[in-house]
């Protein structure tokens, strides 16, 4: 699919013209959405111990991850992966590892369909999803509505981290290296950094509001946020790449 001069002005209008446009976009994650929530059926049946994650308890909560995913409704602490014998370890990381690539492989996929090229990026993608998943801080953006230790400094300093790093996966999808998809990611936030900010608000707090849902939740929120974050990332990269709005015309990757 290619960028278009008449698309719409709002990120919503912009979501849903691409998936009227191409309603298979939603496929990749409604099943990623079913790994997630079996990977939280079976987390509760092993023997290995698994709990609930802080959020489920907190009045208000942004679930937002740089790279679209959604919200497990379980989790495992490093520590239950500590003494076990080599099945029982091999099974709990396939577990994991199954979970992860489902969801990096949709978001990928649905990111590079929103794109004009079609570029061999998947290895890189889920690489640096997967790397950057253990330093939660980097990624994600988990808070709670309360009193934060510097206040307005801190909500400024992670609203300008969250608007830089917005366009990432999708520059990732798009090919580029690292840094190069780093820094085109922040040149792309110029002029957009507080709508990113307020979408990326608005998807954490949809992502925390499904995710509560019994059951479902971990599906509900994969299929659904993972889905318009992604259709939303790669849109948006299509159009600024189309648009040559970037400001190094090289083409390097």
């Amino acid at each position: 699919m290619t960028g278009d001069d008449r698309q719409p002005a709002t990120f919503g209008g912009l979501v849903l013209a691409r998936v009227r446009a191409d309603p298979r976009l939603v496929v990749p994650f409604v099943a990623a959405g079913v790994v997630v929530a079996a990977v939280d059926w079976l987390r509760r049946a092993d023997p290995l111990p698994a709990g609930d994650p802080v959020w489920m308890y907190d009045t208000v909560s942004v679930q937002y991850n740089v790279f679209p995913a959604g919200v497990a409704r379980t989790t495992r602490q490093l520590g239950a992966f500590v003494h076990l014998e080599l099945p029982a370890l091999a099974w709990a990381v396939a577990l994991e590892a199954l979970a992860a690539l489902a969801v990096a492989a949709a978001g990928w996929y649905t990111i590079t369909r929103c794109l004009t090229a079609d570029p061999d990026s998947l290895a890189g993608y889920a690489g640096w999803m997967v790397a950057l998943a253990v330093l939660p801080g980097l990624v994600s953006l988990e808070g709670s509505v309360g009193l934060l230790p510097l206040g307005l400094a801190v909500l400024v300093v992670v609203a300008f981290v969250v608007a830089y790093v917005f366009l990432l996966p999708g520059f990732l999808a798009a090919g580029y290296r690292f840094d190069r998809a780093l820094r085109r990611s922040g040149d792309a936030s110029h002029g957009r950094r507080l709508p990113f900010v307020v979408t990326a608000v608005v998807l954490g707090l949809g992502a925390w509001l499904l995710a509560r849902v019994p059951v479902a939740g971990g599906f509900l929120s994969t299929a659904v946020v993972g889905t318009v974050q992604a259709v939303l990332v790669g849109a948006l990269v299509d159009r600024y790449e189309t648009r040559g709005d970037a400001d190094d015309a090289s083409g390097e990757r």
